[in-house]
């Protein structure tokens, strides 16, 4: 399946996006040769038509999509038409660098004759020592399904996202220039981590909901201490905490106390105020790098805790 701009689609969280970034300008319609897989989602900047094309909307769908896409693939070819007053591929120049600096999986192919692919490939070893440039849309297309046929889904926990909360923002102290970028970055860095198909689980304080269309994995929500209140909406109905394994899922970190030590807690509300306690983690954003947690990442910090690495400098 492909998607070209500027078509608006739902996430499908069980199937890989990939965005097919490279330049359109002067070089041959690659996107359109790739084959249908069904485990993906191509993402194609290329218009069907340019006839009523408009410049800002084009690069706020790019920038969408971009964020929320799970891999990125870039391919600069041969180029094939100059275009006067412009440098070839010279938005796929920049792309690259704002990939590897926010963390994307990137695979990038190069024609070997294509000016600056030396500096391609001595800046991508920086982001990925393993990584390198290929020279074929054919050879980084099977380094890419190579890649995505040897991830499984797993398990994520996350909470107190406050999607759209100006008061999250300004109250957390968080990061961010304004709302949107802090809701993008959220959505970014969970596909990022987030293997489609895994199961996630949200413990409560989620925002406004439609973030949900654009976010990865089969997601489970607990009901934070907004959704009670109501003072966020919600269109379904939310469980009150849950017990997955040995953990003790819920919002407040005083219900997991009382859980433990039968249960190892899980929770939120506290936004980082302190990530580790003796009976759970706080598996919220804010004490996670705006980031869900994987099931390996909460046992790295339960062992830590239960075998004593954290002392009473810690607990004190």
């Amino acid at each position: 399946m492909i998607v070209k701009c500027p078509i608006e689609v739902k996430k499908d969280p069980f199937k890989w996006e990939v965005f097919l970034a490279g330049p359109i300008q002067g070089a041959p319609e690659w996107q359109n040769t790739l084959p249908d897989i069904p485990e993906i989602t191509w993402i194609s900047p290329r218009q069907e038509s340019y006839e009523n094309f408009s410049y800002e909307p084009q690069v706020d769908w790019e920038t969408r999509m971009l964020r929320r896409a799970n891999i990125v693939l870039f391919w600069i070819p041969p180029e094939i038409e100059h275009i006067e007053g412009r440098g070839y591929a010279q938005t796929t120049r920049t792309e690259i660098g704002e990939m590897l600096g926010r963390g994307k999986k990137v695979f990038i192919g190069v024609d070997p004759n294509f000016p600056g692919r030396r500096y391609f490939e001595s800046k991508l070893r920086q982001y990925d020592p393993q990584a390198q440039v290929y020279s074929s849309l054919e050879e980084t297309l099977s380094a890419l399904l190579s890649y995505i046929n040897a991830k499984k889904p797993g398990i994520y926990f996350t909470s107190d996202t406050h999607f759209s909360s100006s008061r999250a923002l300004e109250l957390s102290k968080r990061p961010f220039v304004d709302v949107p970028q802090m809701d993008w970055t959220m959505i970014e860095r969970w596909n990022n981590k987030v293997v489609p198909g895994s199961k996630v689980f949200h413990l409560g304080d989620f925002g406004c909901e439609w973030a949900l269309n654009e976010l990865c994995g089969d997601i489970v929500r607990i009901e934070g201490n907004y959704e009670r209140d109501g003072k966020d909406h919600t269109s379904t109905q939310l469980l009150p905490d849950y017990i997955y394994d040995d953990y003790y899922l819920c919002h407040e970190p005083l219900k997991a106390k009382e859980k433990w030590p039968k249960y190892f807690g899980l929770f939120g509300h506290i936004h980082g105020r302190q990530k580790i306690k003796k009976f759970g983690i706080d598996v919220g954003v804010d004490a996670n790098n705006y980031t869900p947690m994987s099931l390996e990442d909460v046992i790295f910090f339960r062992e830590a805790i239960e075998k004593g690495y954290y002392d009473d400098e810690v607990w004190c």
